[in-house]
């Protein structure tokens, strides 16, 4: 699986000098995003995913929770890349999808879990607490998930740690549709609507 590395190429549209160096830099850019977030490392574990359960997900997007800071009466993050190898057990497609392929998905759905105090400090909301039964259902899920490993690295994930007091929250991505020619973007758990709004 992993004999050939996939790899981004970028080349310009024009023989224009401009567009050239434009290409350039951007190849430049996408090969520091590629050696900074290990993402050599990821594709393994992404391997290693889909060897085990058939299905792997690699998750590129804006993490406003890391990067350089700055001050400005308080210091806050301005955010980076992140670039995540996301368990398949967090995962729920279109059941009605008939290609393998996102781009052709009406929906998906990340649900992941993260501590009730992380959540109410990032969110600056109250939640209710969930818990995973000690003979659930669930909880087997859970101990098999661990058990293959490459699993708990994941920072939106609380599979691989026992989590006694959670909240899951869901990311919707929905694509481009006649009633939303942009798609939609929703953040949201069970209690709490945290954002709704275009695709990023």
């Amino acid at each position: 699986l992993l004999k050939n590395k996939p790899a981004f190429n970028v080349y310009s549209m024009t023989d224009d000098m401009s567009d050239r160096e434009g290409a350039k830099i951007a190849q430049q850019l996408l090969d520091y995003v590629w050696r900074k977030e290990n993402v050599n490392d990821e594709i393994k574990k992404m391997a290693h995913h889909g060897a085990i359960y058939g299905s792997a997900f690699l998750k590129s997007y804006w993490n406003p929770d890391i990067g350089p800071t700055m001050e400005d009466q308080e210091i806050f993050t301005l955010g980076d890349i992140d670039i995540k190898t996301i368990s398949p057990f967090e995962v729920f497609v279109d059941p009605e999808a008939k290609s393998p392929f996102i781009k052709d998905l009406k929906w998906l759905i990340h649900a992941y879990r993260i501590p009730l105090e992380d959540f109410e400090k990032k969110y600056n909301i109250s939640a209710s607490p969930e818990s995973v039964e000690d003979n659930g259902i669930e909880k087997q899920y859970l101990n098999l998930v661990k058990s293959s490993g490459f699993v708990g690295e994941n920072m939106n994930s609380g599979m691989g740690e026992d989590l006694t007091e959670f909240v899951t929250v869901k990311e919707y991505y929905e694509n481009s549709s006649p009633s939303h020619p942009k798609g939609r973007f929703i953040i949201y758990t069970d209690e709490h609507l945290m954002y709704m709004g275009e695709l990023p």
